[in-house]
């Protein structure tokens, strides 16, 4: 019975010290007195110690078992085709377990899973996540309850979540998956949600007392493929070290240098930070939260571009040697024709900084007409182009850009000199063999299978503006708060899909992204690059400070730099004040995005106070602070 309240217990479930308390309690008065007092007292303050709690954890996580697992289903594989839904038989809504399993899919809850099996014969599948635990479930084998479970079973995949022992007997369907934890706690509820898409692997053995239907079998994992979301502790990081974070993101924004930001650092395939800090714009009312999507300006370029690239080497469809012409035939006679990918790619082109659109730019700064030659304030003939609210370029234009690239005179000593052009004509290349836009190759071959639902292209046609942080409030050529349209102006002609930008995201589902690069080109349980591709893009073996496509660490790069990382970190900067870097050694990502170019791109002490790179020192002096210990009774 006192194992059942401390299971079970509303309040016992989040203390793990509370399974000493109703012992305390039910002893005789004699038995409290003198040294058995004082030893129940000395138990009571060693189990305060924060260090339990972060054993605890550790115990937790490897108690965790698959109890039955027909067909390899968990950890689940396929999030593109199948739709998840939870159901439960009690009051208890298992508020821990839906909060994680968000990270990974959308879950919605049904009070009646009937309703799902029409749904069973569409092409999106449903499955049905039951949570339970004896109060729920009842305890009587042969209820109504288990044999809905069969029923359901037969018509969709059934996932059974149980928190506690199961009645032996209960379960005789063998098709059923069930993940089966040992006690009603937030955190198992949030260990099982992991668990159930390998964010983290399970390992553990059903305790002897525990009755079961299951045998109970010798140890055997199933594997952990994605992303954990985890205390800093169990990666070696004391999370009093990273409180520093917290401090020069706000001060930052007390400083007018950013309204506000997301961060996300994940280590050894762990998510152990994640938060937000200030407001969309400085007279915001709300809040900034860790789903809104930031305009990732830059970091677009090995957030679409360089990975679709890796993959089109991979599969033969592009070379690195081969040239522009090769796939661009209106480039052919042209000096911009003969340079190579691999030039592109690394900035050593010879082509100027931008893309040639300054001409429309300009030429709207001095025009006050609803509508003039390049641009007009609704959307009617030629003008279908969005490139902010209420105002539309003249797609007739977009053939003109394409011209001005043929004229251009690249440099001939193909010296080092950054240059978004280059990914432009990336993408073109991209979506020349493919057939497909930028944004629905990244789409289809990154985000979706990826699980990635925060981030998208052109981001008003998939969420609310509520969701998206402003960036800067134009004055002279858009004249007014750029809200969910592309803030770079060249990506904004392009209709907000560009090589170089356009790409909005929250900083969590970057981490994601960058993950699979951490794990050689794998993700989920599918590979999407072999090890050796991902080595060879973010190597920097090309003379300067990049790679194929990713920027890495040097003396001209301050935002860059940061003591204690290793000579193979890469990543890449962005202009409206966002940044990712990987660290291989350290097993480490480091995100973080801002909008420091509100309210104007005049605000330069984001970059002068050095931002990004102080928050990633930080993240550098905390590592390895941390050594599991506890204390002796």
């Amino acid at each position: 019975m006192l194992v059942k309240q401390w299971m079970y217990g509303s309040r016992a479930a989040k203390d793990p010290i509370a399974f000493y308390r109703p012992i305390q309690a039910s002893l005789p008065p004699k038995q409290k007195s003198g040294s058995r007092q004082w030893a129940l007292d000395a138990i009571w303050e060693h189990f305060k110690e924060t260090n339990w709690a972060q054993f605890s954890y550790g115990l937790r996580e490897k108690a965790i078992v698959v109890a039955q697992n027909p067909g390899n289903q968990l950890p689940w594989k396929d999030l593109e085709t199948h739709r998840f839904f939870s159901w439960t038989n009690g009051g208890y809504d298992y508020p821990v377990f839906r909060r994680l399993f968000q990270n990974y899919a959308e879950i919605q809850e049904v009070t009646d899973p009937d309703s799902l099996l029409p749904v069973a014969s569409e092409t999106v599948k449903p499955v049905l996540v039951v949570l339970s635990n004896p109060a729920d479930a009842g305890l009587a084998a042969d209820s109504l309850y288990w044999g809905n479970l069969k029923r359901w079973n037969r018509e969709m995949p059934v996932i059974l979540v149980h928190f506690g022992p199961i009645p032996p007997g209960a379960v005789r369907d063998s098709s059923l998956a069930v993940i089966q934890s040992f006690e009603l706690h937030e955190q198992n509820e949030s260990l099982a949600a992991q668990l159930f898409f390998g964010g983290i692997p399970s390992g553990g053995i059903r305790p002897k007392w525990m009755p079961s239907p299951f045998p109970r079998p010798a140890r055997s994992a199933t594997p952990k493929w994605r992303i954990a979301y985890s205390p800093p502790e169990l990666t070696g990081i004391a999370p009093e070290k990273l409180v520093a974070i917290d401090a020069i993101a706000r001060q930052a924004i007390a400083q007018g240098l950013m309204p506000g930001c997301q961060i996300a650092i994940a280590k050894k395939g762990r998510m152990i930070y994640s938060k937000a800090f200030g407001k969309p714009t400085y007279s915001s009312e709300s809040e900034v939260r860790t789903q809104d999507l930031y305009d990732i300006a830059s970091l677009t370029k090995i957030s679409s571009t360089t990975l679709l690239a890796m993959q089109l080497v991979e599969e033969g469809q592009i070379a690195l040697g081969d040239r522009l012409d090769d796939h661009l035939s209106w480039l052919r006679g042209s000096a911009t024709g003969r340079i190579s990918l691999r030039q592109l790619l690394t900035h050593a082109s010879g082509l100027p900084a931008s893309i040639p659109v300054s001409r429309y730019i300009k030429a709207r700064k001095y025009s006050r007409r609803a509508c003039d030659l390049y641009f007009c304030n609704r959307k009617r003939g030629s003008y279908t182009v969005p490139v902010a609210h209420k105002l539309f370029f003249n797609r007739r234009y977009l053939s003109e850009i394409r011209k001005a690239v043929y004229r251009i005179k690249p440099n001939r000593k193909r010296a080092y000199r950054y240059s978004d052009l280059n990914f432009w004509l990336l993408q073109q290349v991209l979506e020349a063999k493919t057939g497909k836009p930028l944004d629905q190759q990244s789409s289809q071959r990154l985000y979706q299978p990826l699980g990635l639902r925060r981030m998208a292209f052109n981001p008003l046609e998939k969420f609310p503006a509520s969701d998206l942080i402003p960036t800067e409030n134009e004055t002279v050529w858009r004249r007014q708060l750029i809200h969910g349209y592309v803030h770079d102006p060249a990506a904004a002609i392009l209709g907000g899909v560009s090589g170089h930008a356009g790409l909005f995201s929250n900083a969590e589902n970057l981490a994601v992204l960058m993950q699979v690069l951490l794990n050689e080109g794998s993700y989920g349980g599918k590979r999407y690059y072999a090890p050796q591709t991902v080595a060879d893009f973010t190597q920097r073996t090309y003379g300067n400070h990049r790679s194929l496509g990713f920027d890495h660490p040097s003396y001209e790069n301050r935002n860059a730099r940061v003591k204690g990382a290793d000579s193979g970190l890469f990543g890449h900067t962005g202009f409206t004040g966002t940044c990712i870097w990987v660290d291989p050694e350290e097993d480490l990502i480091y995100v973080l995005l801002a909008n420091r170019v509100h309210p104007n791109t005049d605000n330069k002490g984001f970059i002068t106070q050095s931002i990004r790179s102080r928050i990633h020192q930080v993240l550098y002096d905390g590592l390895h602070s941390y050594a599991p210990s506890l204390p002796a009774l």
